[in-house]
């Protein structure tokens, strides 16, 4: 037994060198290629929804989600028991997890790195809906770690025992960080299989790869369903689907995730390249192979990776719909991109080329315009808020608490309105700090030291009274006889 743990982990340690050598060049390209991409939102330093607790009160609260690893790793990169403000060093470290991904997930289909095969592959990271997840000062690093953990595993998968451990090891973490990473190893598991096929390696091999991935996710999943998770039913919910509403549910889930895809990005420039791209991917694979079957391959793992790319969330009574769990996608891109790089067929090689580069440009482009969006809303709503300060304090008594309701707002700087026009996404993405029942609201508040409280529910009673009406260009203001104060922003 000890001799066999000690050529377990020789062998560990080999696999660690062959991604090691000579690839620090690559590390500091991909790396570099992701820095310009979140260059807008580093610049921006914004709170984004659970940073604007964490950053008053620093505790970091991830057990409610199970995310236990989160919380202890958490200890680790803050150096303390309190959570103070690291960012941009907490993004920083993301992209450092981001890029080892990218290196991996590249020398995986593709056997070597080279500048364009990684180039190809940022949409692992650079993906829209994954913008969310790398605008939390706080979590970011955490979910990068769950990218990290899906991919990870697959550097094993020349030994059994080592791919084995290191899965269900790694799905573990996946699962105690950020668990919509989990579709990450299922798209991968779907695609490297191809991978293998029109490859020509041996069916056996095939076959057992795919069990082999399929008893690693059941089994993580199985441990952290029984002994790991929380059961929590609130916005969202971690217990599955009935059985009596299983088809019935996985459909509705899915078609909502769908839909969500479908409306951000058909009429958007990178929509119409996206699908230019996935429609050709078949064709060129069958050109690549110079076997036809191929065509009718890849289009059917295209077709079951689409399908699997919200992972477990699909299964869930209540999933979250949030674009930071829509991580699938983008791995899913990132792969088939990578794929066509390395296809070199004689003609429409410079046409697929060009549209690669105009893919992930495009991805660029989406990615800074947000960044820089979120810096102008963050200080618009700032402004509407000192505005709506300045004007209570010079109508209320010092010596009283009021608590303020906002009944209408979701107020868009002129930046915003502007670019969500050419990027629709952006309208799930950036976070209105002034809105109607949303608790968040309250630190644009907060943040301006006032003695104000805030509420989600009107704080008016039946038997209120109306002492005084405040209507200018940026708001209309009630203030009733039991201290509650109504805002509507025009």
């Amino acid at each position: 037994m000890k001799s066999y743990l000690k050529l377990i982990y020789q062998d560990f340690i080999s696999c660690l060198e062959l991604y090691k050598k000579d690839n620090i060049k690559y590390f500091f390209f991909i790396f570099f290629i992701y820095l310009i991409g979140y260059a807008a939102l580093l610049r921006a330093d914004s709170l984004y929804i659970d940073d604007m607790r964490r950053v008053i009160d620093g505790i970091p609260g991830w057990e409610n989600f199970s995310r236990f690893s989160s919380n202890f790793l958490s200890h680790f990169f803050h150096t303390g028991n309190l959570l103070v403000d690291i960012s941009p060093l907490s993004q920083l470290i993301s992209l450092i997890f981001l890029s080892l991904s990218s290196i991996i997930i590249v020398k995986l289909f593709t056997g070597k790195l080279t500048y364009f095969s990684l180039f190809s592959s940022i949409a692992l990271g650079l993906s829209p809906y994954y913008l969310e997840n790398m605008s939390y000062k706080f979590d970011s690093i955490y979910m990068s770690i769950a990218v990290f953990s899906t991919i990870f595993p697959f550097l094993f998968i020349k030994n059994t025992s080592l791919y084995l451990i290191t899965g269900i090891l790694s799905l573990l973490l996946m699962f105690t960080t950020y668990q919509s990473a989990n579709s990450i190893f299922i798209i991968i598991t779907i695609c490297y299989a191809m991978n293998l096929y029109i490859n020509e390696d041996k069916s056996k091999n095939i076959i057992k790869f795919i069990l082999l991935s399929g008893v690693i996710f059941a089994i993580s999943s199985l441990l952290y369903k029984l002994f790991i998770v929380n059961e929590i039913n609130a916005y969202v919910s971690s217990s599955a689907l009935p059985r009596s509403k299983l088809i019935e549910g996985v459909i509705k889930n899915f078609t909502i995730y769908h839909n969500d895809i479908y409306n951000n990005f058909r009429t958007t420039v990178i929509g119409k390249i996206g699908i230019t791209l996935i429609v050709l991917f078949p064709f060129l694979l069958a050109a690549h192979t110079k076997k036809f079957k191929n065509l009718l391959i890849g289009s059917l793992t295209l077709l079951l990776a689409y399908t699997l790319s919200f992972g477990l969330y699909t299964i869930l009574d209540k999933p979250l719909f949030a674009a930071r769990a829509f991580t699938g996608i983008g791995s899913l891109f990132s792969i088939i991109i990578i794929l066509l790089s390395t296809f070199k067929i004689k003609y429409i090689f410079p046409i697929y080329t060009i549209l690669i580069f105009s893919f992930n440009y495009c991805l660029l482009t989406i990615s800074n315009s947000y960044g820089n969006i979120l810096k102008a809303q963050d200080s618009f709503n700032k402004d509407r808020a000192i505005l709506l300060i300045s004007n209570l304090n010079n109508i209320l008594p010092s010596n009283k608490n009021h608590t303020i309701f906002i009944e209408s707002g979701a107020i868009h700087s002129p930046e915003l309105n502007l670019a969500r026009k050419e990027f629709p996404i952006l309208n799930k993405l950036v976070q209105i700090k002034l809105q109607k029942n949303w608790v968040w609201s309250a630190s644009a508040i907060y943040k301006l030291n006032t003695k104000f409280n805030f509420s989600t529910k009107k704080c008016t009673q039946s038997n209120s009274t109306l002492l005084k009406v405040v209507d200018s260009i940026h708001h209309n203001i009630k203030i009733y006889d039991n201290d509650c104060i109504v805002v509507n922003y025009k």
